[in-house]
This record gives C-alpha cells, structure tokens and sequence, in this order.
C-alpha cells in the first residue's frame, strides 16, 4: 500500500481554506440548541483550532502590513522602494522563523493572545495551514515584489511542518 499522496500546493491551500471555515469549536451563539445528534466537540481540538485561528491572523496581519508598506514606498520613488524592500523581504524572513521556532512567536505588532502557544513549537498542521496562507498571498501578489519572498517563505513553512508529521 503506497502511504504517499501527491497534490499541488493551490488544491492544497484549498483544501485548507475550506477546512479552516467549517472547523469551528461551536457555531452556536449561547441559548441557541444544537441539532438532533450534535457531537460536543472536543476541547484539546478545540484548543488546536484556536491556536491555528490565532496563528493565522498573526500571519495574515504581518503579510498585509508589508504588503502596505512596500505599496507607500513604491509610491515615494525608487531609493526608497529598494531599501523598503530590502527590509520587507527580511521581514517576512523573520516572521517565517518565528512560526517555526521553538518556542514560536507571534509577529508584532499584535495584542497578547489569550490562547497561550505550546514551548514545544507549532502543531504540523497549523504550519501547513500557515504554509497555505503564504503560498496564497504570494499567488494574489503575482508581480508584487515580495510575491517571489512570500512563496519562499511558504516553502520553508511546508518544509517545517511536513518534517513535523514525521
């Protein structure tokens, strides 16, 4: 039995995307009732999922804020679209090694989180599913100049996390 499946990174960061929306812990609002046969969900996943919901946003919200930037700097001249995005590419470098860290890191600026990451370094999944969402960007960016640092750093994200499965 062949225990390898093979898929291209944009049906994967599909798969993820649609996964991401229907794995909620609980979609009901208090006083609302369940359906008939409504499994409770459970709480070690449910921690799992708003790491990975926590982790995303960290993400989504330091891919958006180099992506303003270097659009400011590209609008103030050459000089200093260069040298911004010199930085940037380091920047999302950066952001990259602190997911994968051990312990990992949430990109600043972002508020304290009241779910608390795990010393031992992010799950596999929720850097895949980070892998996905870098991957996407740099796939809406095309020909932004961070396009190409976007996609190194999914790489490096679906590295990391497919060496963790293991």
């Amino acid at each position: 039995m062949n225990d390898r499946i093979e898929i291209p990174k944009t049906q994967f960061v599909t798969l993820l995307d649609s996964v991401m929306q229907w794995a909620a812990c609980s979609s009901f609002l208090p006083g609302e009732v369940p359906p008939p046969e409504w499994i409770e969900p459970d709480p070690e996943s449910c921690q799992h999922w708003l790491e990975a919901v926590t982790v995303m946003r960290a993400a989504d919200t330091a891919i958006e804020r180099v992506y303003v930037q270097q659009r400011i700097a590209d609008a103030s001249g050459d000089g200093a679209a260069r040298s911004a995005r010199e930085a940037h590419r380091a920047e999302i470098a950066r952001v990259v090694d602190d997911f994968c860290g051990t312990p990992p890191r949430l990109p600043a600026p972002w508020p304290p989180s009241r779910v608390p990451l795990k010393n031992e370094g992010l799950r596999a999944t929720t850097l895949l599913a980070l892998a996905g969402r870098f991957h996407a960007a740099a796939g809406r960016m095309e020909d932004h100049a961070l396009a190409p640092e976007l996609g190194i750093g999914a790489d490096r994200l679906f590295e990391v996390g497919l060496g963790r499965l293991a």
